[in-house]
């Protein structure tokens, strides 16, 4: 890109009549305000996004009694948490479009949207003669409820972008991203309470063999009515999903706006990149590329192992209950660690990478012990075992937002919905690929806990080659003035990197944007 074509670019970018905040005129930074009822936002995105997970990781914790009930296999299983990572891979383009295009309001709907109808599907009673037509219906529901997941995991930024000031930016995005793992921590307690596990029972333990329990073979120790008695408490538990969806969908209809009357920073003042544009630039963006493909393996592949922690363990003769308490007390660790470093990250920003290595480094210890264990390496002992396994979730899941805000601020001043669509999509594309191998035949389960363990390794040396930029706090943390649309002050030179220099008529430059080998990015 030459320097001429950089700068139509930029001056487009602010003059747009879509720019944000346009009726403003120009903006400083005394006409930035902060509004309480960013938590209320804060909290409806983030039941939206739990829910999505939730729905999601419905049937991993309860994976042996809904073999027994529906005549599934661990195949079904599998293929049922695969749903949401493929739906999300289909979908992330024009997901991510809509989120760009139409705003957080629209995306935000449906995104719950697809949560209700993809949860209203699987509560569609049917018996046993028509068990077959059920599991469509809850295949498709889970498809569907996918659908809506780049929305639940990407627009985090884009909530902490629109409502929250930059030294709150980072914790905002921790609490909103986490919460789709706080639905998969709440799907591993749920699930178990309201589902009675079958693998509890004295017959099961004689049907116990190398892989596990042969639940096929169990299913037919069972009569019809104690499979109905186990269905109903299946589909009770799909009511209670529905129905906490519908009460959510309900409030984000009745209040969830755009954005606040007056912008709570510059940057949200500012208007982004058009969506074409800057998906070109993510794509020749060699940097960026980089750290979504260290995003992906360390988090997709985790995902993956978690969310079907329970037939993992199974072949270690590990009861539903157990795993369930593992996965939970993994996923909540990950969250409580990674809102609590996102507070430290917000005031120490430009240590955020060290803070990254420093977790990735703790997660590949605690796997290895676990890994381990597992393989009877080590000698067998539960409270290691729930230890490293919480602690590898504290480490891993720790990671989520300080990866979300280290893509965003090193990709700015593309918008942060397209970033973070594409940082999502390497998450779901590597669960695709992870879940392909337990649904082979005669493949097993044993290389699980390997794979995870390595993919976390790896991630360490290569985010130590990654380059660490902060192009959107550094607008912020200066005094910025930018223009009103249509304004002839734009005749000077501009661009979003920060103030450097006071331009011919009075009002202050900014530096240019040049193209570089990372891609359309502000020059430092």
């Amino acid at each position: 890109m030459n320097q001429g074509k950089s700068f139509e670019e930029r001056a487009a970018l602010l003059r747009s009549d879509d720019r944000r905040y346009k009726s403003m005129g120009s903006v400083h930074q005394n006409k930035c305000k902060i509004y309480k009822r960013r938590w209320y936002i804060l909290a409806v995105f983030s039941v939206v996004a739990a829910l999505n997970n939730l729905i999601w990781n419905t049937w991993g914790p309860i994976q042996g009694t809904s073999q027994v009930v529906f005549g599934w296999d661990s195949t079904t299983i599998t293929l049922l948490a695969d749903w949401g990572p493929i739906s999300f891979v289909v979908t992330v383009v024009p997901m991510c479009w809509l989120m760009d295009m139409k705003g957080l309001r629209v995306a935000v709907l449906a995104a719950v949207f697809c949560e209700f109808i993809g949860a209203g599907l699987r509560c569609i009673p049917l018996n046993d003669e028509h068990v077959t037509l059920q599991t469509w219906l809850i295949h498709c529901g889970q498809f569907i409820t996918g659908i809506g997941g780049p929305i639940a995991m990407a627009a985090a930024p884009m909530v902490s972008a629109a409502w929250f000031p930059p030294d709150q930016r980072t914790t905002a995005t921790a609490i909103s991203s986490l919460a789709c793992y706080s639905g998969t921590a709440l799907s591993f307690i749920l699930g178990p309470l309201m589902v009675p596990d079958v693998g509890d029972m004295k017959a099961a333990q004689n049907l116990t063999t190398n892989s596990g329990i042969d639940y096929l073979a169990l299913r037919k120790l069972f009569n019809q009515s104690e499979i109905d008695h186990l269905r109903d408490k299946i589909m009770n538990l799909m009511y209670t999903e529905l129905g906490i969806t519908t009460i959510t969908m309900l409030f984000v209809i009745i209040h969830f706006p755009e954005k606040p009357k007056l912008p709570p920073s510059v940057t949200a003042a500012m208007g982004r990149l058009e969506f074409k544009i800057g998906a070109k630039n993510l794509l020749k963006n060699g940097q960026f590329w980089l750290l979504v493909f260290i995003y992906g393996m360390g988090t997709g592949v985790y995902g993956g192992w978690c969310s079907i922690l329970d037939l993992n363990l199974s072949q270690f003769h590990i009861d539903q209950k157990t795993a369930g308490w593992l996965g939970f007390g993994a996923v909540v660790a990950g969250s409580v660690s990674g809102i609590s470093l996102s507070i430290f990250a917000d005031h120490f920003t430009r240590y955020m990478k060290l803070i990254v290595i420093a977790l990735l480094t703790g997660a590949t210890v605690s796997l290895m012990i676990f890994t381990l264990i597992c393989a009877g390496v080590l000698p067998y002992s539960k409270v290691v075992l729930f230890v490293t396994s919480i602690l590898g979730g504290l480490f891993v899941n720790g990671t989520i937002p300080l990866f979300f805000e280290l893509a965003v601020e090193s990709t700015y001043p593309v918008a942060e919905g397209i970033t973070s669509g594409f940082l999502t999509f390497s998450n779901n594309f590597l669960q695709v690929v992870f879940y392909i191998f337990p649904m082979l035949p005669k493949f097993g389960l044993r290389w699980i806990n390997w794979c995870t363990f390595v993919t976390t390794a790896l991630c360490i040396p290569l985010l130590a080659l990654w380059r660490q930029k902060r192009y959107r706090s550094d607008v912020d943390a200066k005094d910025c003035y930018i223009p009103a649309p249509h304004n002839r002050e734009l005749n000077a030179e501009v661009n979003y990197g920060g103030v450097s220099s006071t331009g011919t008529n009075g009002h202050p430059s900014f530096p240019s944007i040049q193209e570089n080998t990372d891609g359309l990015t502000p020059s430092a």
